[in-house]
């Protein structure tokens, strides 16, 4: 059977009880440019499974580069006692930076709450990172990759703050997981590593100090997902019915060909207008841990 390929990152949606003001910390915040302000016109929320998201305020944003994936805030209220690093699905955002050592000073006044301040992930220095949560609740990452031989997957920062290199999947069974995309999408395997995970951490009220399995999928065009394995006390996100879940609701990847998607899709494959679609035929799907997938074919 011929595996879909995926890559790069086209766009992560985000709920957001006021989209304006979830955007806006991007802009004022990490140099981020605001790309329109509109609504979801109903094909794209019938696209995504999720019909009751159709005429929602949507604003879009995209690093000071302009490479990369466009964040989406999309109108919606939180859904019972969501709270992020506490259920299955997309739980967090990172972002490239070039000097994550400068940014605790830019954001110390701002809307990005700083849980983690800037630390090496590896003895080797590779990756250094820090953990916000945001204004819409989503947490980012904003990571500085190094030039050594263990990174040369990843992007490298071309401004200050760019792009979205990495999103975090919380899953209830890490190696059904992580087979699901092995089985249907071409990938590369990461080790499978035991590491400390700050916000995950604080959120199940575990020590600072647990470690938890976490693995990468490498797919086309340096994009990544981190798998995480999630303690017992993580549980399934609730939804409202027709709606995106809250949250880190949507990830959008590019995908060389639908027809090599051999999963079943929340809606008919439709051909979407606009600046991220371009006329291009898009399908959902649902991942083994419950999240949402939005696949854009490439040109």
């Amino acid at each position: 059977m011929t595996k879909a390929g995926l890559g790069p990152f086209a766009a992560a949606t985000v709920m957001a009880r006021d989209p304006a003001a979830a955007a806006a910390a991007y802009v004022d915040y990490l140099g981020y440019q605001q790309l329109d302000s509109s609504s979801v016109a109903e094909d794209v929320a019938t696209s995504w499974g999720a019909p009751a998201m159709a005429g929602r305020d949507i604003v879009s944003v995209q690093s000071e580069s302009g490479n990369g994936a466009v964040l989406r805030f999309v109108q919606g209220e939180p859904v019972g006692n969501y709270e992020p690093f506490t259920t299955y699905g997309w739980n967090a955002l990172e972002i490239l930076t070039n000097d994550v050592d400068s940014l605790p000073a830019i954001l110390e006044d701002s809307p990005f709450r700083i849980l983690g301040m800037p630390r090496d992930l590896y003895p080797s220095g590779a990756i250094r990172a820090m953990q916000t949560r945001a204004v819409a609740d989503e947490m980012v990452y904003l990571t500085q990759i190094n030039d050594v031989p263990d990174t040369s997957y990843l992007p490298k920062a071309t401004t200050l703050v760019d792009h979205l290199f990495i999103t975090i999947l919380g899953s209830d069974d890490f190696d059904k997981s992580r087979d699901f995309y092995a089985e249907h999408f071409e990938v590369t395997l990461g080790p499978v590593h035991n590491m400390r995970v700050t916000g995950l951490n604080i959120a199940n009220g575990l020590d600072i100090e647990t470690k938890h399995r976490l693995t990468t999928l490498r797919f086309a065009v340096k994009t990544t997902l981190e798998l995480d394995d999630f303690p017992e006390a993580a549980r399934k996100r609730e939804v409202v019915e027709g709606e995106l879940p809250p949250g880190i609701g949507l990830l959008s990847l590019e995908v060389d060909s639908l027809d090599n998607v051999g999963l079943p899709f929340r809606s008919a494959v439709a051909q979407l207008g606009g600046p991220l679609y371009r006329d291009r035929r898009v399908a959902t799907i649902v991942g083994s841990a419950g999240e949402l997938l939005e696949l854009i074919e490439r040109s």
